[in-house]
């Protein structure tokens, strides 16, 4: 899955930003990219990316030596196009410099109708095709004021954006969230959150976003998580969130993180999935310990045991929905189930989920399960199941990640 970060401040961004993707290289990508901007409007927005890891990027960065006050970055997973330079994050048109996470279900078509406008596209990626939309909007409305976007005043501008933002969000299906800098407007970023997360905090002399806590976790353990139908802006230090639907300003409220971000280092291992591998014994005796019972007379010991009373009260049926590696751990857990608790459990890749029309009756209830908290698939198939009133309850590594948030 995609990750995002961005910074607006005093301190040099590059640093933050890369260390930021590093923190979320366990999420899997092919591809990471960066765009660095000075406080200067007229200087030109530096845009570097690259097909594979992180390094590659510092290597590819190492030339710029000065200093940045702002910036966005990505790590790309691979879903409208090949992994290659040209696909990779950020994205740039006319106006903006824009990152993505999530899926634009409607791009090919919203992609035809700018094609025969006369814009023209670089890449094959969904995200490129929400740049392009979302320039066109900003153009239209400068066009109708006979002014550029320099000549309005500041509260102006942000109204300005979040009406463009708003007009695009209404022209494209599915669950993303973007993050993207005005070439014009230094010292602001904007953010849209459409169902993919995304965590704000203010640190390192400025304000930080990203797509998973993991990433602002060395700079701040106050955390503001952004909700879904929302618009925002951040300048300096000040985050300012908006309803998409009426433009309500949403109180910023900062929750305070309990845990750090050492958890995710690679210990020593050439990557994730090998340290995963060789941990195995050692994260199921940490999970177990103090939960088993010293004799057959006791019981096993849950977190929350009302709530787990309760979800599992007159239980007819279950799906366990993830992807990737998790949902071959839920295709061995149905075993299990069935096995002991007598039953029946279907397994479901979570992007097939939402598509095929599933029964979700009385009786039923629904487990998805992520390692990071944020998979965008997984937590769409959570939201349907929440939204058709079913009990939910999820597997998760992150505590205070969306998944785990918006689980019952």
């Amino acid at each position: 899955m995609c990750g995002i970060i961005g910074y607006v401040g005093n301190n040099d961004a590059k640093p933050l930003l890369l260390d930021g993707l590093k923190r979320m290289e366990y999420r899997g990508y092919d591809s990471a990219g960066v765009a660095l901007r000075s406080k200067n409007e007229k200087e030109e927005v530096l845009i570097r990316r690259c097909v594979g890891h992180v390094e590659k990027l510092v290597e590819a960065t190492e030339e710029i030596t000065a200093s940045y006050p702002e910036g966005i970055a990505h790590t790309r997973w691979a879903t409208h196009g090949v992994p290659s330079e040209v696909n990779a994050h950020p994205h740039s048109a006319e106006l903006l410099v824009l990152v993505h996470n999530g899926i634009i279900e409607n791009h090919a078509e919203i992609k035809r109708e700018l094609m025969d406008e006369g814009i023209a596209f670089e890449s094959q990626t969904d995200t490129e095709v929400f740049a392009k939309l979302l320039n066109k909007k900003i153009e239209t409305l400068l066009l109708k004021m006979s002014k550029k976007i320099t000549e309005l005043e500041t509260s102006e501008q942000s109204s300005l954006v979040f009406d463009a933002l708003e007009d695009a969000s209404k022209d494209v299906q599915g669950h993303y969230a973007v993050l993207f800098m005005l070439k014009d407007l230094p010292g602001r970023l904007f953010m849209l959150q459409s169902g993919a997360p995304l965590v704000a905090g203010l640190a390192d002399g400025g304000a930080l976003v990203a797509s998973d806590l993991q990433a602002l976790l060395p700079s701040t353990q106050e955390v503001s998580f952004i909700p879904v139908g929302s618009l925002s802006e951040i300048v300096g230090d000040k985050i300012s969130i908006f309803s998409i639907d009426g433009r309500e300003p949403i109180e910023t409220k900062f929750e305070k993180i309990e845990w750090t971000a050492d958890k995710v280092a690679k210990d020593g291992f050439e990557h994730f999935m090998l340290k995963e591998i060789f941990q195995q014994p050692s994260v199921i005796a940490d999970t177990l310990t103090g939960r088993m019972p010293v004799s057959d007379l006791g019981a096993f010991v849950w977190d929350n045991p009302v709530a787990h009373e309760a979800l599992w009260k007159n239980v007819n049926k279950v799906y366990l929905i993830a992807c990737g590696t998790a949902y071959h751990a839920a295709l061995t857990a149905k075993y299990y189930f069935e096995k002991w608790a007598k039953v029946t459990v279907e397994v479901d890749v979570a992007s097939e989920f939402r598509y095929r029309s599933p029964v979700l009756e009385p009786g039923t209830i629904v487990g998805v399960i992520s390692q990071s908290g944020e998979t965008a698939d997984t937590l769409a198939a959570l939201r349907l199941a929440n939204d058709s009133g079913l009990s939910t309850f999820s597997v998760c590594n992150v505590p205070g990640s969306t998944i785990m948030r918006e689980s019952n």
